[in-house]
């Protein structure tokens, strides 16, 4: 059960809060009331009590703005209501990750540590562009205009392979 303090700020949200929520349909409206009784129950069970298949509010998650935007609101609405914000849930991390440093648990600090690495964001995948010509065509075009010493240099650089030549007269 929520607290009377909960209540009470459920109870006296804003009423342009109540507004911003875009229109929706009753189908979507009527998860939303379940949804905003119990916002910390489970997605399926708000689909259960609500009457909605789970595959239906996955498809209005992908597909309408309208019910992004309102599940947006509905979201901010519940963090206000508990008090929660990313600081919070950090200040609670680096309590466990103390307590578990003056306890030798050294299991319970790397699990502290690798959750807020996740909340960081530094879990997530590295987004590298690398592009590559089919022919070398760019790396050819690149040889061409350099300068004879420059050539020179760069092969003198690296470990240079022994090979033969053939020297064909235009």
């Amino acid at each position: 059960m929520r607290s009377a303090h909960a209540e009470q700020l459920t109870n006296s949200s804003s009423i342009d809060e109540v507004d911003t929520r875009p229109s929706l349909t009753k189908q979507q409206t009527e998860f939303f009331h379940v949804y905003s009784a119990a916002p910390f129950m489970p997605e399926a069970e708000v689909c259960r009590q609500a009457g909605i298949r789970p595959a239906q509010v996955t498809k209005w998650k992908k597909n309408s703005e309208k019910f992004r935007q309102a599940l947006a609101v509905e979201h901010r609405r519940s963090q206000r209501v508990i008090n929660m914000s990313r600081k919070v849930v950090m200040d609670g991390l680096l309590t466990a990750i103390d307590m578990a440093k003056d306890q030798r648990q050294p299991g319970g600090m790397i699990s502290g540590w690798k959750e807020i690495g996740r909340i960081c964001g530094f879990y997530e995948p590295e987004r590298r562009e690398i592009s590559i010509s089919v022919n070398g065509q760019d790396l050819v075009e690149q040889l061409k205009f350099m300068p004879k010493e420059k050539l020179l240099e760069l092969a003198s650089q690296h470990d240079a392979m022994d090979g033969e030549f053939e020297v064909i007269e235009d």
